[in-house]
């Protein structure tokens, strides 16, 4: 994703995108511990 395309996004997305990539971001970490 490029940061142009972050910009033009609106703060609703932007939320989603975040959840998306924090939830596989926990994920992974429950799976290295």
């Amino acid at each position: 994703m490029k940061l142009s395309e972050l910009k033009k996004s609106s703060p609703e997305e932007l939320l989603e995108l975040a959840q998306s990539l924090g939830a596989e971001n926990i994920s992974r970490a429950k799976k290295q511990t």
